[in-house]
Order: structure tokens, then C-alpha cells, then sequence
């Protein structure tokens, strides 16, 4: 009985020793930095969404092109949503490592919903993302943040 009870409270001491430290500190940032970018795209604000990135930032979108810096940024969010003014997207983080104190990469999926393409033929867009962070002057922004469109599987018919 003794034994167990001094298991149960070395389990219990241990635990906050053990746990990762999710929701803390840099790693709480991210995850609040990464909603705050949701929450840009799905209110299409352009403007706000370019200033995540720096001018040495690069952004790979999900149909393989390539934006440098801010502005560039800028300019294709705000095509697409000109494109598509209803698409909302949703993120899914699912890991955040930090490589060094002031380097992060993070990683997940995305989905874009009420997306259109130019000849206004619905585009569905879903994925896998991968975002290196890093901290410079105390806040913490995307170096590169690159999204890849999951296509349909073609269907082949069995014979």
C-alpha cells in the first residue's frame, strides 16, 4: 500500500517535469501568430496577412509559385481573394519543433473551401504545409512557408 502510494505521488510530481511545455512561452506565440493568420485570410485582408512576412521571407503557394518579401505576398493574396472572395481556409498544426531558440519549424494541413478558378469552376484545395519560424527583434514570423495541393486521386477502373 505504501509502495503504491508513494508511486502514485512520484507519477503525479513527474508529470509537469515530463509533460511537453504546449500553450507556453514561444510555442503559445506561434500557435496565436498561426490562429491570427487564419483569422486574416478568412476576413481577406491582404494587407495584414503580408505583414507576417519579412523581406527576406518566401512564401511557396500551394500552386507552386514562389513570393519574396512582403509585398509580393501582398499582391497574391490579394489576387486570389479577387479571384475568390468567398474562400475561408482552416490549419491544422500538428507539430511545432524548435530547432534552436530562435528557429521553429512547425507543420500541418490546410484546407481552402469556396475556392473558384478563373473560369469560376469550383477548385478544391487541401494539403500539407510546412513553415520554418524564426524570432528576429523579439517577434516571431514565417523565413518560409510553403503549401502543397493534395490532388484527387485519378480513378482507374478494374478490369
Amino acid at each position: 500500500m505504501r509502495y503504491a502510494l508513494a508511486l502514485l505521488v512520484a507519477c503525479v510530481l513527474l508529470v509537469p517535469i515530463a509533460a511537453p511545455a504546449q500553450g507556453t512561452g514561444d510555442e503559445a506565440t506561434i500557435r496565436k501568430n498561426v490562429d491570427m493568420w487564419v483569422q486574416q485570410y478568412n476576413t481577406h485582408d491582404a494587407a495584414g496577412l503580408a505583414k507576417w512576412y519579412k523581406a527576406d521571407s518566401v512564401y511557396l503557394a500551394p500552386g507552386g509559385e514562389i513570393f519574396i518579401g512582403p509585398d509580393a505576398v501582398q499582391k497574391y493574396f490579394e489576387h486570389s481573394f479577387q479571384q475568390s472572395p468567398k474562400s475561408q481556409i482552416a490549419v491544422q498544426l500538428t507539430q511545432l519543433k524548435f530547432v534552436r531558440p530562435d528557429l521553429a519549424v512547425g507543420h500541418g494541413t490546410f484546407e481552402v473551401t469556396n475556392l473558384v478558378m478563373k473560369d469560376g469552376t469550383p477548385l478544391p484545395m487541401k494539403g500539407p504545409w510546412v513553415t520554418t519560424f524564426v524570432k528576429q527583434d523579439g517577434q516571431w514570423a514565417p523565413l518560409a512557408h510553403g503549401a502543397s495541393m493534395m490532388l484527387p486521386k485519378p480513378v482507374v477502373e478494374k478490369r
